[in-house]
């Protein structure tokens, strides 16, 4: 199965440090982006592996969008919520923040339906 991303990507913001890694939720404080806090509400994906301090970073805010699987795999058409560091978890008691379009076990960068809705 294969899906076409539908990305609305903004460069505005900036990484709080190099730890931010691609295919993770991100939230943002003013103009920069960390991992999003567990069971949080976020700003959208992030689309760039382990940008420098200061580094311009694409944020994907809509549309389908490839994220990682965390801890707990996730279950086709489940709501999505942020777990630790950014990972993607079925929801449980926090902010959905997507739709599963697929299963997907730990590890595995599987695509979402984003419900950021900006």
């Amino acid at each position: 199965m294969s899906f076409e991303a539908n990305a609305d990507i903004t460069g505005v913001f900036t990484a709080a440090d190099a730890n931010i890694e691609r295919f993770r939720f991100v939230q943002n404080t003013g103009y920069t982006v960390t991992h999003a806090t567990a069971a949080a509400a976020v700003l959208g994906v992030c689309l760039l592996d382990n940008p420098q301090s200061g580094q311009a970073v694409p944020v994907q805010i809509r549309g389908i969008a490839m994220v990682e699987v965390g801890a707990s795999a996730l279950v086709a058409n489940s709501d999505v919520e942020v777990g630790a560091n950014g990972l993607a978890v079925v929801k449980s008691a926090g902010v959905s923040v997507a739709k599963a379009l697929v299963a997907g076990a730990t590890g595995a960068i599987v695509p979402v339906l984003l419900k950021t809705g900006y």
